[in-house]
């Protein structure tokens, strides 16, 4: 099957929680069930935090905030945001295309779900260095990232300068790193 095969969790932004959720679950499958349990060879988290730990009372306001906002509502302010957002993540006029996409299509009760979900996180620092002990990470973050600061200092690398974006605005640096960490040669 498909996890028959060495694979590597990677997660940008609330998708790094997910992606240490993932791997949490499975070791725990791992040690509880009779059954031999494929688990991840390593974790790449990218803009993201590693644990409830380095979730901000800044962001938990913001959330809370947001979660006033009627649905409706939701997908004008982010039209309204997205220039200012682009220009403080330094993004191109490509990058800037994908970003007006994406808060022209966002699904309002997916983004306060997720917002949610993230205040409401459970995995602790303990429960993140137990993952770690079993499953590599890597963890890259922007130096200015905003949305998500490393305020904790985690990150395996650092991005000078780099934002919550890195993905689009350092991807060159960004794939290096994983590439690196993975131990395979950088497809070109």
């Amino acid at each position: 099957g498909l996890l028959d095969k060495p694979f590597a969790l990677v997660g940008f932004s609330f998708g790094g929680e997910m992606a240490m959720e993932i791997a949490r679950y499975l070791l725990m499958r791992r040690s509880s069930d009779g059954h031999a349990i494929t688990i991840p060879s390593a974790i790449i988290l990218i803009s993201a935090c590693r644990s409830r730990d380095a979730v901000t009372k800044k962001f938990v306001r913001q959330v809370k905030l947001g979660n006033l906002v009627p649905k409706p509502f939701v997908r004008p302010i982010a039209k309204l945001i997205t220039p200012r957002f682009a220009k403080a993540n330094r993004l191109d006029q490509q990058q800037t295309r994908w970003l007006r996409e994406m808060s022209r299509t966002l699904d309002p009760v997916m983004l306060q779900w997720g917002g949610q979900a993230t205040v409401d996180w459970n995995l602790s620092a303990d429960d993140a260095r137990a993952v770690e002990r079993e499953i590599p990470i890597l963890q890259i973050h922007g130096e200015n990232d905003t949305i998500i600061p490393d305020t904790l200092r985690e990150a395996d690398v650092t991005i000078a300068g780099g934002r919550h974006l890195i993905q689009w605005t350092n991807t060159e640096h960004v794939n290096e790193r994983i590439a690196d960490f993975l131990g395979v040669p950088l497809q070109q």
